[in-house]
Formats: C-alpha cells, structure tokens, sequence
C-alpha cells in the first residue's frame, strides 16, 4: 500500500487558511493510529493548527469533487490521486508512505509463492 499526500487546489497559500492559522487536513480513516503523534509534532514545529477529517479515500475524494475545502489530502490509494491530479484539481502529490501487508494461517507452511494459496 502506497499512502500519497497531495495538495488540493486551495491549499497554501492560496488559501485563505493561511490567515486562519488552520490547514484543514482530509486522511484516509487507516491512518487514524498516526494522525495524533503527527499533528501534535507538526503544531509544535509550525503556527498552525490541523484539523483532521477521517474518511475513506473514496469518500473524500468525492467530498473534494464536490468542492469541499479541504488543504491537504493523504489517500491510501493512488486511483485518487492520479483521478484528482488528471482533473486538474491538485496543486503537487508526493508519496509519503508505503506498507507492505502480511499473510497469516497458523496450519500454512511458509512459502514465496501466492499462485495456489487457500485461504
């Protein structure tokens, strides 16, 4: 899993968030665990203020479709990101994250190959 972070148009410092003093942040709701550490250590660094919005990527994908004014958007997945950066609705997109995901059968040998796995 790639997580992306991408600047919706409206973000700095075009925006008027920037008079605010609030970057209005929409996360992919898996990121929920990170999000307090991460604000706490950006609001000690910088003057402003997140304000985090949970959703599924698709949800606020569509909520930014729909103009909802959001700063900054960290999708789980890339489909978002290249559809918004097609559309010519975000400013700049960078990955900032990935995972890798575990298989797990406690009756299951190890194995390298997924071709015939039963789940």
């Amino acid at each position: 899993m790639l997580i992306t972070i991408i600047f919706v148009f409206g973000a700095w410092p075009l925006s008027p968030v920037y008079a605010e003093q609030h970057i209005h942040v929409a996360a992919a709701s898996s990121l929920f665990a990170f999000l307090p550490e991460f604000k706490m250590q950006f609001e000690k660094l910088y003057p402003y203020q997140l304000k985090i919005s949970l959703a599924s990527s698709g949800q606020l994908y569509r909520q930014i479709e729909a103009g909802a004014p959001f700063d900054v958007f960290i999708s789980a997945h890339m489909r978002y990101v290249t559809a918004l950066a097609q559309k010519e609705r975000i400013l700049s997109h960078f990955p900032l994250a990935t995972a890798h995901i575990a298989l797990y059968r406690r009756d299951m040998p190890i194995t390298n190959n997924l071709t015939n796995l039963q789940v």
